[in-house]
């Protein structure tokens, strides 16, 4: 669920006909037509795999502006302390609030959205990085450490 946010928490994987039909009259046809008029086709072989690991991080390090990428529900359940919650949907329509000289530190549950967070970050040309593994990889190698 977390590294594709398109995708309803609940979807319908079995839908009838009738629901079918229900749903394409609530469709703006416009809307549709343009949305396929502007499509762009891309060759799958053509297109080459993001490497994220050049900015992944392993550790939360001192002087970096956390933001906590996850959706606000789970950023209020816990946190990182000193964290701020910009969740991934709403990071990219602020990203020109965000402050050029500043270190960003994303996080999520496990890393995915905070790498695509990253990448999207650097290329605004910001200085921005994930914490690798994220939050349920510190939790776990926080708990290990103490016991």
């Amino acid at each position: 669920k977390e590294y594709c946010q398109i995708t309803p928490k609940h979807p319908v994987t079995h839908a009838t006909e009738s629901r079918v039909v229900k749903q394409e009259k609530g469709l703006d046809k416009d809307l549709v037509k343009r949305a396929v008029d502007s499509r762009i086709v891309e060759k799958v072989e053509r297109l080459k795999p993001i490497d994220f690991t050049e900015f992944e991080i392993e550790d939360v390090k001192e002087g970096y502006r956390i933001i906590d990428v996850r959706p606000r529900e789970e950023f209020e359940r816990w946190h990182l302390k000193g964290a701020e919650s910009i969740p991934l949907q709403e990071l990219k329509g602020r990203v020109d609030l965000l402050d050029p000289d500043v270190r960003y530190l994303l996080v999520c549950n496990r890393g995915y959205d905070s790498a695509e967070a990253a990448y999207f970050l650097r290329l605004k040309g910001l200085e921005a990085y994930s914490l690798k593994g994220g939050l349920e990889k510190l939790k776990k190698n926080s708990v290990m450490s103490s016991e």
